[in-house]
């Protein structure tokens, strides 16, 4: 703002007498069961470390199933209600990676803008839907957008197996949902911290005007506005002006205005974040039944390309 500113007894083991004899062998036992986890709830040791390859399976299957796990991102409402953003499995994000891998940087973004309108597409027809209708049930605008996306996937991928190309279009337009709500998500949020940064310049502007020279010189202040673009994303602009007691506090009742309207997550954007999150798993559902739907005219996008 302001340019003048910030050897021990083991409780529950018995002591038995070990013969000489004997200890290369208990040691080893000792050692074992060391080494191997105890199954408190079935009251026995778990000899799985006995064989290192079904122990290798184990640690492998369970890193799996972690992988495979659907996340999400915890956000509070203002009503104090948690909502959970869907988030793919991390197993599902690294399939989609090496799908869009396989294009050349300029043919991914194309791409990955084409998943993300379509999954944005299906998301919003899904949030439109009335109460009370068919799940999963499309519209010819959005079974046309699907079939052009697919038009695209074949040729930037070069896939040219259908069961293969669909399961792995399937993937990417559940990732296009996702970079579609995510990315929603992530504008509110932003529009949010600059709110808050744009709210402590005018609190250090509240501060200054208090303080002000009894001579009313004008001071010379930093400042940042908020500024809307035409995607309705907003940003940050820094601002240097050398300002009267008077449009100090002008400045202050702008830039409050400002915070209002642009810099604050409004009851209206939380609720149709809550909708898009209700919705995320009919708009996946959605585009599953128009590629099941169309899967002869699929088949055709295919041979046509190999043509």
């Amino acid at each position: 703002m302001n340019t003048n500113r910030i050897k021990p007894s083991v409780t529950g083991v018995s002591q038995s007498t070990v013969t000489p004899e004997a200890q290369p062998r208990t040691t080893k036992r000792r050692d074992l069961h060391a080494k191997t986890g105890f199954d408190k709830s079935a009251g026995r040791h778990d000899l799985s470390a006995l064989d290192p390859e079904k122990a290798k399976a184990q640690r492998d299957a369970a890193t799996q199933g972690a992988a495979e796990k659907p996340r999400h991102i915890d956000y509070r409402l203002d009503n104090g209600e948690l909502l959970e953003i869907p988030q793919m499995s991390q197993a599902d994000e690294e399939r989609v990676e090496r799908i869009f891998s396989r294009a050349s940087p300029d043919k991914r973004v194309e791409l990955e803008r084409s998943m993300s309108k379509l999954g944005g597409a299906a998301l919003e027809e899904a949030a439109a839907a009335p109460a009370g209708g068919d799940l999963g049930q499309a519209s010819g605008a959005l079974t046309h957008s699907t079939v052009d996306a697919y038009t695209k996937y074949v040729l930037t991928t070069g896939s040219d197996k259908h069961a293969e190309t669909t399961q792995g279009f399937m993937k990417a337009a559940v990732g296009g949902v996702e970079t579609y709500l995510q990315d929603f998500f992530g504008g509110l949020q932003k529009k949010q911290a600059a709110g808050a940064e744009v709210r402590t310049d005018v609190t250090e502007l509240r501060g200054m005007i208090g303080e002000w020279p009894a001579d009313g010189s004008p001071q010379h202040f930093t400042y940042r506005e908020l500024e809307t673009g035409k995607d309705g994303s907003v940003k940050l602009v820094e601002h240097e002006a050398t300002l009267t007691r008077d449009q100090a506090q002008s400045l202050v009742g702008k830039l409050e205005q400002e915070i209002e309207t642009a810099g604050t997550v409004t009851l209206m954007d939380q609720n149709k974040l809550q909708v898009m999150v209700n919705k995320y798993q009919q708009a996946i559902t959605t585009l599953s039944n128009i590629i099941k739907s169309q899967d002869e005219q699929l088949r055709s996008v295919i041979s046509n390309i190999r043509a």
